[in-house]
């Protein structure tokens, strides 16, 4: 289930760089104050409801791989401050992420250890490059046209760790990322997901 497609919220006849790089930020600040918003991930009619939402697939999930909802939606970096106190020398990558949490037949999340994955982080320069080439200054047209049709795909293996490839937006361009890991406490990979670092439109005529 995805939400109804929707025109352009609003559109800019030009967006140049140093406007995108304002967009940019305006974006993950918008994001991060819907982060704040705990209870919109514990319940899942909460999280369909919230901007953070992207799309859902019935599927059979967690420990006995009974029938459940997976959910991909966005989410923003933790502050640096905020894991120099809990993981010192661990770092944050800024940008969007796209993660997945899973819930049960009765919508409620499935929180804890191990639960839900980093799919996709998007860079702050991807995500201005975005805003430019789509040539709009609406968030919402960023997600409905680049970051929903990021979420569909497959998650990178492991052991491809640092592969560059280029990952295709129908009708629009190529992002151009590389295989990172995820790491456990320890510092040990753990999950492998797309780092996007930036994003080339077609031309155009």
């Amino acid at each position: 289930m995805t939400p109804p497609e929707k025109k352009r919220s609003n559109t800019s006849s030009w967006v140049d760089q140093r406007y995108a790089k304002r967009l940019a930020r305006q974006a993950v600040v918008t994001l991060d104050a819907d982060r704040d918003d705990a209870d919109a991930l514990r319940k899942l009619a909460t999280m369909r409801q919230s901007p953070l939402f992207l799309r859902e697939e019935r599927t059979r999930i967690g420990p006995g791989f009974k029938t459940g909802i997976r959910v991909w939606h966005l989410d923003t970096a933790v502050p640096q401050a905020e894991i120099d106190t809990y993981a010192p020398g661990r770092k944050t990558l800024p940008g969007i992420k796209v993660f997945t949490v899973d819930y049960d037949e009765k919508g409620t999340a499935r929180l804890g250890r191990g639960a839900g994955a980093l799919l996709a982080n998007v860079s702050q320069h991807a995500l201005e490059r975005l805003f430019e080439r789509l040539r709009t200054n609406a968030l919402n047209d960023v997600v409905r046209e680049a970051l929903r049709p990021l979420s569909s795909l497959n998650s990178p293996e492991v052991e491809n760790r640092g592969q560059e490839t280029e990952l295709p937006l129908p009708m629009l361009g190529v992002m151009h990322a590389t295989v990172e890991l995820t790491c456990d406490a320890g510092g040990k990979g753990v999950r492998a997901f797309w780092q996007i670092k930036t994003f080339v439109a077609h031309p155009t005529d």
